[in-house]
């Protein structure tokens, strides 16, 4: 069984081709189903507007790459051949924990990438996609991502795409977030994310509108008919919608005389770039943000040591955990044959423990021929009058 990370380039692609890949939460399911064949045994889909990467179990690696190349041009109407990236067993779980402690983030140490993550596992789990494998190395991957950020502080202090959001609309108006009239457009969970920023921030005066109502909103949503008015009061938009064709454009927009800003999170875009030529109006789209989040980056080198080295000890000690795993039917046999009872078995299982347990974190696979081999050798040094049968 092989363990595969099948991970795309997001940069490879443009914004309407990334929009087409680029599955909502509540279709998760369906797209596991689709991906999945006869020699997959675990799989897990991670899409978010930055990442999209696959996770699997297979039995037949040339095949299932083959399959997602297929599906994944398909659901984006453009080949993606070339512009993805696979990982492979141990490679593939190591990624995983890069990604989990933000090691792999356009903002480094975000801590945004862990709730995404565990819902993509909890998504796959609810569809029985997953098992053992997956299971542990999600889990354990959460967990070091936890632990990473408590030791080293990596991230504090970073930004986040909505926090990027607000400072920039407030910059651009040259008013305080306080000062300033907010609507967001969309009550899905980046909006909800602005949201939070907003009450973190101590905004007053925020309006909310959504097609339907969200009853989880802990704000409350106004109807869709309010749009318009909503529009002509606001000097900041941020739209977070997850429509397939433009929510705000031209036709509708309400005449005003003050200058408002645009921000358009959403993936397609859901403003119309005819609204940016007006003159009242600037808008920006969610690559500039991207590209601001890129260029902001700056590693916290001590930090970054101190993550690295800890998501190292995670990484061990999830090693130890598989290579047990992979091992649990040699050692039974082992320790089946020998006898207890005795002063001279009781020696053998001293010296056969410092052995197992160089076996179980092996770090290659010439090192664990190596401890295999010394440990046949102890074992043939002892009489069979020492073993029981099996």
């Amino acid at each position: 069984m092989t363990m595969l990370c099948w991970s795309l380039k997001q940069d490879s692609l443009s914004v309407i081709e990334r929009g087409r890949l680029a599955v909502s939460q509540d279709c998760v399911a369906d797209c596991l189903c689709s991906l999945k064949h006869d020699g997959i045994q675990e799989l897990v889909l991670v899409s978010t507007c930055q990442r999209f990467e696959i996770y699997v179990l297979t039995q037949a690696p040339d095949h299932t790459l083959a399959h997602f190349e297929a599906w994944v041009s398909e659901r984006a109407g453009v080949e993606v051949a070339h512009q993805y990236q696979v990982y492979k067993d141990d490679d593939a779980a190591k990624h995983l924990f890069d990604v989990a402690a933000g090691l792999d983030s356009l903002t480094l140490g975000e801590t945004e990438i862990s709730g995404q993550l565990r819902r993509a596992w909890e998504s796959a789990r609810q569809a029985a996609h997953c098992g053992q494998e997956l299971n542990q190395l999600f889990s354990r991957a959460l967990v070091a991502g936890r632990q990473v950020r408590h030791c080293s502080g990596l991230g504090r202090g970073s930004q986040s795409l909505e926090s990027l959001t607000i400072e920039t609309l407030s910059a651009e108006l040259d008013r305080s977030v306080t000062g300033l009239r907010w609507l967001i457009v969309g009550a899905g969970q980046l909006g909800q994310a602005v949201l939070r920023q907003l009450r973190h921030r101590q905004a007053l005066q925020v309006r909310l509108v959504n097609r339907s109502p969200r009853l989880n909103s802990r704000w409350p949503v106004e109807p869709w008919d309010q749009l318009q008015d909503a529009l002509a009061w606001a000097d900041a938009i941020v739209v977070c919608t997850a429509a397939s064709e433009p929510v705000l454009s031209l036709n509708g927009w309400p005449e005003r005389q003050s200058v408002c800003v645009i921000a358009d999170l959403a993936l397609p875009n859901n403003v119309s770039p005819a609204l940016g030529v007006l003159p009242h109006v600037r808008l920006h789209h969610l690559d500039t943000f991207h590209q601001r989040l890129e260029n902001q980056q700056q590693l916290q080198e001590q930090s970054l040591i101190i993550a690295r080295q800890q998501l190292e000890t995670c990484w061990q000690v999830y090693l130890s955990w598989k290579r047990e795993r992979e091992l649990s039917p040699l050692l039974a046999e082992i320790f089946a044959r020998v006898k207890r009872e005795t002063s001279r078995n009781l020696y053998l299982r001293q010296q056969l423990h410092p052995l197992i347990q160089s076996l179980k974190l092996a770090g290659d696979e010439h090192t664990r021929s190596h401890c295999h081999d010394q440990l046949q050798q102890l074992l043939e040094n002892f009489n069979q009058a020492d073993f029981v049968s099996v």
